[in-house]
């Protein structure tokens, strides 16, 4: 299977070099996200323009221009009928990529293959040679998911097909050519034929008047001619479908995109080829020995990092500073092996923190502490203030939530101050009668937690959580289940990589507690700030994060700590005396990008499962029966899963969130008594 990248510039340079003519696309859609794509029949893309196209968290989709140029012609296989179509014909084995409705085939390039749409004798199928192009993977369809490869070798080898014979050969010519028409015919084909000539002048934006011109000149030359009323009624019925597809097509524009429900599969991939040369390694000889989503073992290398650094340097932004300390919550459910995982990503912190615990037996001191499991919030804040304001709480479970939330207090009222304020570095005290005081001037807290999706759930409803912004601190990622699919276990990690990731990871852990402070290059300075703009943009009202600003509004912060992090990765102690470059930046806010993603299905887990459900029955209703409007009360009538409009209305509710209906008229008094809300049916809804 294809080894996925993990960012849009990836892609489209891996494209490239594969001789490929590569445009930008707009997001979620199929249509060229530039002014004019046509210069790229004939030459390809520099890097800088595509570094210009999909760079910087872009989310366009990827173009690949077919015919001539990219060595390729492509079927396009819209409808199960053609995927039937293609079997039943056996047409040529080659490669495929899984579209939202079908399948695209890609060919080898033939002279001469240009585009066509829905031939008559070939059914749902369309064909993009010279003048075309396609979407590629991993392009977003309009419906939700995502256009992917289905080979079973790499895709810089594909094993391109012949184009079939039956798409080569000439439309059958049972029906005569549309300039035959204009000579007139006979009666029993004038009506048809007359519909044939005014749609053809209707495409190419004749008005009612030219329209009726031309017809005119042509029913003369039937025999016998169509009554004069006859024509204009035929004009007058193929401009108001004319006009009706048009306003369609337009209304399609005016609508967002809708968010999809919790599709892990389509989720990216963690970015692991940007990571220093010993933590990529690591993280994918981890991911391939324990059988494991790279998402668990790369989110816990960053926690590790964290867990070195913090407290030792910060990432200066010009208007204010960041520290280097992050909240990591992979999320996968038991069997998963989270637990190995996690002591095979942390094994050389353990050991330093055991050589320390050594050093200081038989002294009065403390043996210094860096990592715990679970623990209560009291007891942290002790450890934290008697280990130089720092620790880090690493566990394989989800449990810490529950303490969290109170489950060892009397009063079941949580405390999370800790929590906050480590993650912010805010100073904080705890006070409790009959106890010493304690205080804290600048803590720094790392957190490694990973939790079940059924904690997921249980924590999103939790308000205090939320309210208080505990939530927004995490970088989260939906990790692919591989229990059920894994093979028996006989690889075992390398000793050398062993040895090299212990020195990596030992070697910032030594480092003193001197406060570093980093500063950006310029260029990587014009990077975060675009990557701040994007995101900033992203929450405004109808946009996707528009629901999770209390996530969004940390992650250019948190893209700034995991530049920091990265940095010393690369440098090691060097790097307080470098400024942190423009490719690292870059590469953090890839890694952003990636977290986005998977916190957009993940805060859409945290809702109440009612309102989901709801909403995904309501959905299904749209789907089969497709309205272009409803009412709740159409959707109680026709769906046997509702019993009241109680339970409709949080599931409407929600769909209008993620733009898959809107509000077309507010209530209307009628006799003293509100008309029921009518919705809007996205026309994307049509095509799922």
């Amino acid at each position: 299977m294809t080894k996925q990248l993990s960012t849009l510039l990836g892609w489209a340079m891996r494209y490239k070099d594969m001789g490929f003519s590569v445009i930008p696309l707009k997001p979620k859609g199929k249509a060229p996200a530039i002014s004019s794509w046509v210069e790229y029949q004939d030459r390809i893309a520099t890097d800088e323009e595509l570094k210009k196209w999909f760079g910087n968290c872009s989310e366009n989709n990827i173009g690949i221009v077919t015919g001539k140029i990219s060595g390729i012609d492509v079927l396009d296989l819209d409808s199960q009928e053609a995927v039937q179509y293609a079997k039943e014909y056996k047409f040529t084995q080659t490669q495929l990529v899984k579209t939202g409705r079908g399948f695209h085939c890609y060919y080898k390039h033939k002279d001469g293959v240009r585009n066509f749409q829905k031939r008559d004798d070939l059914p749902g199928i369309d064909l993009r040679g010279d003048g075309g192009y396609v979407a590629a993977p991993p392009s977003l369809h309009p419906s939700g998911s995502r256009y992917q490869w289905v080979e079973k070798r790499g895709i810089d080898d594909i094993p391109y097909g012949e184009l079939p014979e039956i798409v080569l050969a000439k439309k059958p010519q049972d029906k005569k050519p549309l300039k035959e028409f204009y000579n007139g015919t006979t009666e029993g084909s004038r009506n048809n034929d007359m519909t044939k000539i005014v749609g053809s002048l209707i495409s190419d934006g004749l008005d009612f008047n030219e329209c009726l011109d031309i017809a005119r000149t042509v029913n003369s030359k039937n025999k016998p001619p169509l009554p004069e009323k006859e024509v204009e009624a035929v004009i007058r019925s193929i401009l108001r479908k004319h006009e009706q597809k048009n306003t369609k097509v337009n209304n399609v524009e005016e609508w967002q995109d809708p968010i999809p429900f919790d599709d892990y599969s389509n989720l990216p991939e963690f970015p692991v080829e940007i990571l220093s040369e010993t933590g990529q390694k690591m993280v994918e000889t981890v991911s391939r020995v324990n059988q494991v989503d790279k998402g668990l073992p790369g989110s816990m290398y960053l926690a590790a990092l964290s867990t070195c650094l913090s407290k030792k340097c910060q990432v200066d932004l010009g208007t204010h500073t960041e520290p280097v300390n992050i909240y990591t919550c992979p999320i996968l459910d038991p069997g998963e092996r989270k637990t190995s995982t996690m002591r095979l990503m942390m094994f050389p912190i353990y050991e330093y923190q055991e050589e320390k615990a050594g050093e200081v037996i038989g002294d009065d001191g403390e043996p210094p502490v860096y990592i715990v499991d679970d623990i209560t919030s009291e007891a942290l804040f002790k450890l934290m203030s008697e280990n130089n304001e720092r620790m880090s709480v690493i566990s394989a479970e989800g449990g810490i939530f529950g303490i969290m939330a109170g489950r060892y207090n009397s009063n079941s009222n949580g405390n999370i101050d800790v929590y906050l304020k480590g993650h912010a570095g805010d100073p904080c005290s705890n006070h409790r009668i009959g106890r010493k005081s304690q205080s804290m001037d600048a803590p720094c807290l790392t957190m490694s937690l990973a939790v079940q999706r059924d904690i997921i759930k249980e924590i999103g409803s939790n308000k205090q959580f939320r309210g208080r912004g505990l939530l927004g601190r995490f970088l989260y990622c939906n990790c692919v289940h591989k229990a059920g699919y894994r093979k028996r276990q006989k690889e075992s990690m390398p000793e050398a990589l062993i040895q090299e990731y212990r020195s990596h990871i030992l070697g910032l852990m030594k480092m003193p507690l001197s406060f570093h402070n980093l500063k950006l290059s310029s260029e990587a300075q014009v990077t975060w700030d675009e990557f701040y703009n994007d995101i900033e943009a992203d929450m405004q009202l109808g946009k996707q994060m528009a629901s999770m600003k209390d996530w969004g509004s940390k992650l250019p912060g948190a893209v700034a700590r995991i530049s920091g992090l990265l940095h010393y990765a690369e440098h090691g102690q060097q790097a307080q005396d470098k400024p942190i470059s423009v490719g690292i930046v870059g590469a953090s806010a890839a890694i952003g990008a990636y977290y986005r993603e998977h916190a957009l299905s993940t805060f859409g887990l945290m809702r109440e499962n009612s309102e989901i459900e709801s909403a995904m029955k309501i959905l299904d209703y749209l789907i089969v029966h497709k309205p272009d409007s409803l009412k709740g009360r159409d959707v109680l009538r026709n769906k046997n899963a509702f019993k009241s409009m109680g339970e409709i209305t949080p599931g409407l509710k929600l769909l209008v969130e993620r733009n898959y209906i809107r509000e077309k008229e507010k209530s209307i008094p009628v006799n003293g008594r509100p008309e029921a809300t009518i919705y809007e049916v996205n026309p994307i809804v049509q095509t799922l």
